[in-house]
C-alpha cells in the first residue's frame, strides 16, 4: 500500500500522478510538486468517480488514475533515480518545468527549451547559492523543496516566523542532500565539525542534541519542523555577522577566510588574520572559479559559495575517478593535454597538444567560455570543465 500523497509533497510519486491527470485533460503541471491545481484536478476526479472526495491520492485514487490512463502499476513506477534529479545534459518536460519555475523566481532568463544545458545550470546554482543549498547544479530533493516553497510563498524568514517543508533526519538517515544541509546548518552554528558527507551518524547525532540543549528544544537528536526552523533562523543571522573583506582587512573573519581558502586548496600561505596581497589572489582565483567577478572583495555572495564549500577541495572527479585541478596561464600537465585536444575537437584552438598552458590555450578557452556564457578570465575552473564534459556525454532523455 502506498503512502497518500498530498498538498505540498514532492518527488517521482507526484510526478505520477501530475502525470497521469495531464493524460486526463486536467488542467496540471506535469512535474514533482503537488500543488493547489494537483489538488483541485484530484477532486474533480475522485467526484467523477464517486470516491470520497478529499483532494489526498490514496491507494484506491491512485488505481483509478493509472486504470483509466490504461496503466499498470508496474508500467507507471518512476525510479527515484529517473525522475528526482535533473541535471545538465537532460531533455524533456521536466526541464521546462524547472526552467519555467526558475524564470518565474527570476533565476533564468534564457528560452524555454527542455535543454538542461549551462545556462540552466547556471540559474540553478544561482538559486541554490541564494538559498544556501549544496550549490552543485543539479536539482535533488531539497532544490526541489526550495523551489516549490518560493512559488508557493510558504518559505517565510522574517523575525522568528519562518516555515520550511524538509523531511525529518534521525540516526542512520539516508537523505544524503538533506543530511549534508543538516551538517552544514550546524557547523555555522559551531556544533558540528566533522565531515560534511550526508551520513547520519553518532557525531551527527550528537551535534544535533548539543544544538537543541542550547536552544530549548526537545533534545532527542531527531530534526523535525521546530529543529529545522532554529537552525534555519541561526544560518540567516550568522551570515549576516559576516563582514566584507578586502585587501588590508584584518580580525577573526579574516583568519576564518584564509582557512576556508586553504580547505578549497586556493591558498597556501599562513593564517594571520591579516588581508594581504598573497590573501587577495587567493579570493580572486576563488571567485573566478566560481563564475563571480574576480575584484578580490569577500563580499556576500563570496561568503555564501566559502562555506557552502567548506571541507569540499576545489576539483572536480572525471569519469576515471582522477581529479581535475583548475588550470590556468602557465600550468602543465595531462590535463591541460586534455583541455587542449577538447578544444581542439570544438575547432577553438589550433595548436599542438603539448600539456603546455600556453597563451593560445588561453585564448581558445576565453572563447569557449564566451561562447557558454561563463566569465571569460582564461581559468578552466569547475563550470568550464562541467561545460566541457556536458558536451561529451550524450543527453539524457527523460521518458515521460
Amino acid at each position: 500500500m502506498i503512502k497518500n500523497i498530498r498538498l505540498g509533497d514532492t518527488g517521482p510519486e507526484v510526478l505520477e500522478v501530475n502525470s497521469l491527470l495531464f493524460e486526463l485533460k486536467y488542467k496540471v503541471n506535469a512535474k514533482h510538486f503537488f500543488d493547489l491545481d494537483t489538488r483541485a484536478a484530484i477532486e474533480d476526479f475522485q467526484a467523477c468517480k464517486n470516491l470520497i472526495i478529499s483532494g489526498i491520492v490514496d491507494t484506491v485514487t491512485l488505481d483509478t488514475l493509472r486504470k483509466e490512463c490504461g496503466k499498470n502499476i508496474q508500467a507507471s513506477t518512476i525510479s527515484m533515480q529517473e525522475v528526482s534529479y535533473l541535471r545538465q545534459g537532460m531533455r524533456g518536460e521536466s526541464i521546462i518545468d524547472l526552467q519555467n519555475d526558475l524564470k518565474r523566481l527570476g533565476y533564468y532568463n534564457g528560452t524555454i527549451d527542455g535543454i538542461f544545458g549551462p545556462q540552466t545550470r547556471e540559474s540553478v546554482i544561482k538559486f541554490q547559492q541564494t538559498n544556501r543549498l549544496i550549490n552543485d547544479g543539479i536539482v535533488g530533493p531539497a532544490t526541489y523543496d526550495a523551489i516549490y516553497n518560493h512559488i508557493n510563498n510558504n518559505a517565510r524568514t522574517t523575525n522568528n516566523n519562518i516555515t520550511i517543508s524538509r523531511p525529518i533526519l534521525k540516526l542512520g538517515s539516508q537523505n544524503h542532500e538533506y543530511v549534508i544541509l543538516l551538517q552544514r546548518m550546524l557547523n555555522d552554528s559551531s556544533f558540528y565539525f566533522g565531515n560534511m558527507d550526508g551520513k547520519f551518524g553518532p557525531a551527527t547525532e550528537t551535534a544535533v542534541i548539543k544544538f537543541q540543549e542550547a536552544n530549548n528544544l526537545i533534545d532527542d537528536g531527531i530534526v523535525g519542523p521546530a529543529t529545522w526552523a532554529k537552525l534555519e533562523y541561526n544560518s540567516i543571522e550568522i551570515l549576516d555577522k559576516y563582514p566584507d573583506l578586502q585587501l588590508n582587512s584584518t580580525g577573526n573573519y579574516v583568519s576564518i577566510l584564509q582557512n576556508q581558502l586553504k580547505l578549497l586548496d586556493f591558498f597556501a600561505g599562513t593564517i594571520t588574520g591579516s588581508f594581504s596581497q598573497d590573501t587577495e589572489d587567493a579570493v580572486k582565483a576563488f571567485q573566478s572559479a566560481n563564475n563571480l567577478e574576480p575584484n578580490g572583495i569577500v563580499d556576500k555572495n563570496t561568503w555564501i559559495l566559502l562555506l557552502n564549500e567548506s571541507l569540499t577541495p576545489f576539483k572536480q572527479i572525471d569519469e576515471k575517478n582522477q581529479l581535475k585541478p583548475v588550470l590556468k596561464l602557465g600550468d602543465e600537465g595531462e590535463y591541460v593535454s586534455s583541455l587542449q585536444t577538447q578544444l581542439k575537437n570544438l575547432l577553438l584552438y589550433n595548436g599542438e597538444i603539448t600539456g603546455i598552458f600556453d597563451n593560445n590555450t588561453q585564448v581558445a578557452l576565453k572563447t569557449f567560455q564566451q561562447i557558454n556564457k561563463l566569465i571569460p578570465d582564461g581559468v578552466a575552473g569547475r563550470r568550464t570543465w562541467d561545460s566541457l564534459q556536458s558536451l561529451y556525454e550524450p543527453p539524457i532523455i527523460i521518458n515521460q
